[in-house]
């Protein structure tokens, strides 16, 4: 007898939680919502990356959404604010991405991945809620799968409407 009471308590408990979570979850951003731009001449990680975004490949965030860059985003800021790490300038893509872009990212975007070049491979991010750029390089022959890992370690938290 206590063994069906114990069970039925598990089972309640859990129909609970799970209740209290989606509850908990309603009205809570989507996300997180990213851009992702390739400032190199190297189509190859370009097209890594984008077939990864393309076959639905979510980093393990379920609701992540990765957008090329924007109309509205110039790759001369991206490059000042990634790149020279120009603190005006980050300042000012971070208001760039605050801004709607879609009907379905209306609250603006939770940062910027990008990769470059310059010196050597590199993978950097910027987001609404880290104060500065951050990057890591890449080894010359990384694999897909590694160039992969490297941008997913990348995906900002939720940080849009000072969420």
């Amino acid at each position: 007898m206590n063994l069906k009471i114990s069970r039925l308590a598990c089972c309640l408990v859990s129909a609970l939680a799970t209740s209290f979570a989606a509850i908990a979850n309603a009205g809570a951003p989507g996300g997180p919502y990213v851009i992702w731009v390739n400032l190199s001449e190297n189509a190859s990680i370009g097209k890594a990356i984008g077939s990864r975004i393309d076959s639905k490949s979510d980093c393990d965030y379920a609701g992540l959404i990765v957008v090329p860059l924007p109309d509205q985003i110039s790759k001369d800021l991206v490059k000042s604010a990634i790149l020279d790490k120009n603190k005006k300038s980050l300042k000012i893509l971070k208001a760039q991405l605050k801004k709607p872009y879609s009907s379905l990212i209306s609250e603006g975007f939770d940062g910027l991945i990008a990769y470059d070049e310059t010196n050597v491979p590199r993978i950097s991010a910027a987001s609404l809620v880290w104060p500065n750029v951050i990057g890591e390089n890449l080894g010359r022959n990384s694999s897909e799968k590694d160039q992969w890992e490297l941008f997913c370690s990348f995906i900002p938290p939720v940080g849009r409407s000072g969420l």
